[in-house]
Order: structure tokens, then C-alpha cells, then sequence
């Protein structure tokens, strides 16, 4: 992908992701959003880390509500 489809994809997952009530995602996307328009790769790399966690908490949280499978 490149630079400017990551910054859309993290822009979208941002905002979907706080429209979903994923705060924490939504949070660490808006950094990794920032960081894409301010080219400093070593924020996005500890942040694409952290947003598999967050992503995996919210669809617990989830999937604990019967809100998912």
C-alpha cells in the first residue's frame, strides 16, 4: 500500500473505531494517523503493536456483550 492509502486506511480506522465506542482504538489510530503525516516511522511501528492489542480487547468486550462471534 502506499503512504497515502495507509493515511486513509488509519484516518478511516480512526473514525470508525470511535463511532464504534473503541476509544483506546481510536486513540492509538489518531497517532498513527499523525505519524503517517509527519513521516516518523518508529511512532507507527510501536503503535500498529499497540492497536492489535486495543483491537483485540474491544472485540472481547464484544464478544463477552453477544455482540460478536
Amino acid at each position: 500500500a502506499s503512504a497515502a492509502d495507509a493515511l486513509r486506511i488509519a484516518h478511516s480506522l480512526k473514525s470508525a473505531s470511535a463511532m464504534a465506542g473503541a476509544t483506546a482504538l481510536a486513540v492509538i489510530a489518531a497517532r498513527v494517523e499523525k505519524a503517517l503525516v509527519s513521516d516518523s516511522a518508529a511512532d507507527i511501528i510501536n503503535d500498529t503493536a499497540r492497536m492489535k492489542v486495543a483491537f483485540a480487547a474491544f472485540r472481547a468486550s464484544l464478544v463477552d456483550r453477544g455482540l460478536a462471534a
